[in-house]
């Protein structure tokens, strides 16, 4: 494993970990290898740090006469993706903090290094930037791994998940209707104080076995991210309608314990994308993220859905094989 620094435009760098490159002792990536970029979560809030422990194992997934390359992205303004000036960590231009630039900012890192059609994997936020990147460049990846994502943010239908979510823990109105305000106020006005909030009263009900909170105090946070990203994107991005435009093949995996991250919404995000290219799969009694409830099955899962990636499409190896589309619905 290594760590080190792309910049990608003067004056802004990504900083990126790689697990399992054939040219480690070098401590370069190799293009040549198959490659998996995972993109962290929680802009401003949380970086690679928190994903590594379960993502990174997919370094020893065989593929062709090679194993899997697994490079973790700090994305622009976040985590550790800074640069010192004077002291003080400055992340560039906020009005860049947005899906559509992180999405060409992934294809800006893997075309860098001459990455020949790399499988990019996203959770939360990070599926977003994923498929930003997947729809402005439909055609130069090898495939998608969508988790505990979502296509387009729907504050109702989130609201009233967490309402359902509430009444089927044995809340009474007065909690169902604490829940929800903290909900709505957080995702419409975003500020240290409904974010605070938001964290004490809601994400009890998102995950049935949370985050390490050792791993996410060791995250590097700006909340300046978090707080833009609210703002500005989350309640207005939309990738329904483009998902269509999407080449490879690609998994949606998603739980239905956590109201934000809902069923419903997962169902919406795999109906957008070619049936011929997808993968879909609900962990019921699963919360946020699912592999921490469903690691077994997550695992099994994703390697099924590497294993079938056609070789050719991410190496330079001979591999005629190509095989057809996997659609279908599991219960976990």
């Amino acid at each position: 494993m290594f760590t080190n620094y792309l910049e990608i435009e003067p004056g802004t760098r990504l900083f990126y970990k790689v697990y399992g490159s054939t040219k480690d002792a070098q401590k370069e990536i190799d293009p040549e290898q198959p490659t998996l970029i995972f993109l962290h979560g929680g802009p401003g809030v949380v970086d690679h740090t928190l994903y590594e422990p379960f993502w990174s194992k997919f370094s020893v997934h065989v593929m062709g006469n090679s194993t899997l390359q697994v490079i973790f992205i700090d994305q622009r303004g976040c985590g550790k993706s800074y640069i010192d000036r004077d002291n003080n960590r400055d992340y560039g231009d906020p009005n860049k903090w947005t899906l559509e630039q992180w999405g060409k900012d992934v294809h800006t890192f893997f075309t860098r290094f001459n990455i020949q059609k790399p499988i990019i994997a996203g959770v939360s936020f990070g599926g977003a930037v994923a498929m930003s990147c997947a729809v402005q460049f439909p055609t130069e990846l090898g495939g998608l791994i969508l988790c505990d994502t979502d296509a387009r943010f729907d504050l109702d239908e989130i609201v009233n998940q967490f309402a359902k979510k509430v009444r089927k823990k044995g809340g009474d109105n007065f909690e169902v209707e604490k829940v929800c305000n903290a909900a709505k106020a957080m995702f419409i006005d975003t500020t240290q104080q409904t974010y605070a909030n938001y964290v004490s009263t809601c994400i009890p009900y998102c995950a049935t076995n949370p985050y390490n909170p050792n791993l996410i105090a060791q995250c590097v946070k700006n909340e300046k991210a978090a707080f833009f990203y609210n703002k500005n994107e989350l309640t207005k991005y939309n990738f329904l309608p483009d998902l269509v435009k999407i080449e490879c093949k690609t998994l949606v995996m998603g739980g239905d314990q956590n109201p934000v991250h809902n069923a419903e919404s997962a169902k919406k995000t795999a109906e957008a994308i070619k049936p011929e290219q997808l993968t879909f799969e609900i962990f019921y009694g699963a919360g946020s993220p699912v592999y921490a409830d469903k690691e077994k099955e997550a695992t099994a899962l994703i390697d099924q859905f590497l294993s079938k990636l056609p070789m050719n499409q991410m190496t330079n190896i001979n591999n005629t094989q190509n095989p057809k589309g996997s659609t279908h619905v599991k219960k976990f």
